[in-house]
């Protein structure tokens, strides 16, 4: 669960540098005609795009080890009352 929860941190930290980033190149007209300038917002939108689809797999991570960590859970639980039963 700590690896899931600092995917979350950094992809939110992620978007929030790409964000910014993309706001600072499109507060500057002049780097709109700077072929160097288009690769570097190319690379900030890839940034945002790869940091929400990081956040959106860590969440799944985090579901689906709690959900698996649920039923295991009922599982043993299960378990323990069939043995007291015996």
């Amino acid at each position: 669960m700590f690896a899931e929860a600092m995917i979350m941190i950094i992809a939110i930290s992620l978007i929030a540098a790409a964000s910014i980033g993309v706001e600072c190149y499109q507060s500057k007209k002049e780097w709109e005609d700077n072929k160097t300038r288009t690769n570097n917002k190319n690379f900030l939108i890839f940034s945002i795009v790869f940091g929400i689809l990081a956040l959106f797999g860590a969440g799944a991570m985090m579901y689906m080890q709690g959900k698996t960590q649920g039923a295991t859970n009922y599982v043993k639980t299960l378990q323990a009352k069939i043995n007291n039963n015996k």
